[in-house]
């Protein structure tokens, strides 16, 4: 907000601005007028909150609280800590945002006016000035859809910046205390408004959300974006339900203890068998061979011998080459091997390892090891007590000895050299190599590793290492260099002419067998290609682009399926452009996954393909597909007939001939004694 020099200073001396703060080094302006904002929205919200429990009283709030939380089955409703956590986003959402509808079976309807927020009952009713702050927040909040938002930049103590993940709008907010908790790279769920140039925030989670969970959010983008390339307010509010149940999903994850398994799968629970042997010597070297890494003699070496040589007290691994989940280590640790005196003491973390490694003693050692006992705690129960310790993890980890960190930086630049080229499913299991191609893709893997890089800051022998590492994945990865884009770079001569031969092969096939509607299409699908960063028209066969584009289009709108008159088979296709099917069709294959092209895009599908994915949700949540209820569609739904197909030399040959004269015709029921 700029103040000119003859306006009253904003710092509430009475003085103008040139005689008291213009020429000071004084708090920001922006900053005093966020912390008038926020004194005049401190004591409004509780006035907006009670003049709505007085229209629609408690009943109203019930109502309001089961819709935000998207309407749970009995099974599903959150916990009271869930309730307790979604307070800061509810109020501000109910006051400003819910508007009250009510159903037909609904026994006790409500007195309040319907489709309206209580916020636009309270300025009418109270004859808000708008032009005062309390007037200005109002109508800044009102009907403001809640999204994701993501920390970029953080001034502690005063402010941070912002980008909203859905509809990628940037925006600086005035917050003093939050600022010294964020970090860059957190999620946070809520509204933002802007009131005289000042951002503020408006609801918020109560807590923060990692960059993991950023993947999903690129994904509900491109859904909400239905093909348009951008997500805007209006798609916010109108997917506000959508949007706040992902929100839950996420809420649940976080909050609930993760079901933990081992590199097997198996659900992770410690058991600690304890045996009774008669030897130690004989059980060492009996189940030296479950130690695939040290030899027996390399065990027998490093182990304490008693007066007559025999092994007294040694420990080994039960182990085996490679791990199946982290493809950088060399081997996998299944348990730990304790052998002291007449006690064997073996550890492992699940029941089916427990279960293995009992068959093999019985069988190796037979009566000479018995199970006296075995000791199980589940994860929920270690959990507990992790928890039960009340002094930070990293404060009281030590720093790991030299050799430790050697073997630990070794695994982890293992991992991270077999991380680029591994499927990830939250890349939609493509492998980081592959999503970078895309700016979605790139901005779901720089997510990931920032999450991986937080991760690394809670462990002290990991924290340097590790971000030296992930810092040589970004530059193998490219991410500190721009995606390079086509957009405002003019094409070469040679790119314009195969860009416009490749439009000339579709348009002799859309003129032989195809309707204008989707020559149009494939055509339009031509340009999309052709600006596309993740896709290189210009590189390969101009036959080999023109088929797959056409391919892609006939997929699309089910050409290739007998219910479309004269419907085309990819032989045809294939044929007529003289290049393989297979390779064209995964061409083909490839341009819709690049595209994120679906059957309910208008860009490229007909309007009988579209109307098959289109559906409306009415008042009572009741879902109609759009046949039910757009008139006049009836001829809608056939599907448009194609060009038939010219015919072969093989098939005109047995076309018959006609000629001039009569054929005579013969009655086949009974023999013709006269001429007719």
């Amino acid at each position: 907000m700029k103040i000119g020099r003859n306006d009253p200073c904003p710092c509430g001396s009475g003085k103008k601005y040139k005689k008291c703060c213009m020429n000071k080094t004084v708090t920001p302006t922006e900053t005093l007028q966020y912390r008038r904002l926020s004194k005049v929205l401190d004591k409004l919200m509780p006035r907006l909150i009670n003049y709505g429990l007085s229209v629609f009283g408690e009943k109203g709030a019930n109502s309001a609280m089961t819709e935000f939380l998207g309407w749970p089955d009995p099974d599903d409703i959150p916990d009271e800590a869930a309730i307790d956590r979604a307070g800061m986003l509810f109020w501000p959402w109910f006051v400003f945002n819910w508007e009250y509808y009510p159903l037909e079976d609904e026994e006790d309807v409500l007195d309040g006016p319907e489709e309206t927020t209580i916020a636009e009952l309270f300025l009418k009713t109270k004859r808000i000035d708008l032009q005062s702050l309390e007037g200005k927040l109002i109508l800044a909040a009102n009907r403001n859809p809640y999204s994701f938002l993501e920390i970029l930049a953080v001034r502690p103590g005063q402010s941070v910046q912002a980008r909203d993940i859905l509809t990628g709008i940037e925006m600086d907010i005035q917050e003093s205390l939050g600022s010294e908790a964020l970090e860059t790279g957190d999620i946070l769920f809520g509204g933002v408004i802007r009131v005289d140039d000042v951002g503020m925030f408006l609801g918020l989670s109560a807590f923060v959300l990692p960059p993991g969970i950023k993947p999903r959010l690129i994904a509900l983008r491109r859904t909400l974006s239905r093909g348009r390339g951008k997500v805007t307010h209006d798609d916010l509010f109108e997917e506000d339900l959508e949007i706040r149940q992902l929100f839950w999903d996420m809420d649940r994850d976080l909050h609930r203890l993760p079901e933990m398994r081992n590199t097997d799968g198996d659900p992770m629970e410690f058991h600690k068998l304890i045996y009774d042997i008669d030897s130690s010597d004989l059980a060492a070297e009996t189940l030296a061979f479950l130690c695939v890494t040290e030899t027996v003699e390399e065990i027998r070496e490093m182990a304490k011998k008693d007066q007559d040589g025999k092994i007294h007290r040694v420990d080994f691994d039960w182990n085996r080459i490679g791990n199946p989940v982290h493809k950088g280590m060399p081997n996998t640790v299944l348990g730990k091997i304790e052998i002291h005196g007449n006690r064997m003491t073996i550890t492992l973390n699940s029941a089916r390892r427990a279960e293995t490694i009992q068959k093999e003693i019985r069988k190796r050692l037979g009566t000479a090891a018995r199970l006296r006992l075995d000791e199980i705690t589940d994860i929920d129960a270690m959990m507990k007590e992790s928890d039960s310790d009340d002094v930070p993890f990293a404060e009281n980890t030590p720093i790991a000895p030299p050799e430790l960190q050697q073997h630990i930086g070794k695994m982890l630049r293992a991992h991270w050299e077999y991380w680029v080229d591994e499927k990830i499913p939250a890349l939609g299991n493509k492998t980081p190599k592959q999503a970078v191609k895309t700016a979605d893709g790139r901005e779901a893997v720089e997510a990931l590793l920032l999450d991986a890089e937080k991760t690394a800051r809670r462990d002290p022998d990991r924290l340097t290492l590790e971000k030296e590492i992930i810092a040589k994945v970004r530059r193998r990865l490219k991410l500190d260099q721009p995606l390079s884009t086509k957009s405002g770079i003019p094409d070469s001569p040679e790119r314009v002419e195969q860009i416009a031969q490749i439009k000339e092969r579709i348009a002799e096939f859309g003129e032989m067998r195809l309707h204008d509607t989707y020559t149009g299409f494939a055509l339009k699908l031509c340009d999309t290609i052709a600006g596309s960063d993740s896709l290189n028209i210009h590189r390969g066969r101009i036959d080999i682009w023109s088929a797959a584009i056409v391919y892609a289009i006939a997929h699309l709108n089910f050409l290739f399926s007998s219910e479309t008159p004269n419907h085309l088979t990819p032989d045809e296709l294939c044929n007529w452009f003289k290049v393989k099917t297979s390779t064209v069709g995964n061409k083909a294959s490839a341009i819709r996954t690049a595209l994120d092209l679906y059957y309910s895009d208008v860009r490229f599908c007909a309007p009988h393909v579209t109307r098959i994915f289109r559906f409306y949700e009415d008042k009572l949540g009741f879902i109609h597909h759009a046949s039910e209820l757009e008139p006049g569609a009836d001829g809608m739904d056939e599907p448009i007939p194609l060009k038939p197909p010219a015919q072969t030399k093989e098939e005109k040959s047995k076309t018959p001939v006609k000629t001039d004269k009569p054929v005579k015709k013969i009655d086949d029921r009974q023999l013709s004694l006269f001429e007719d």
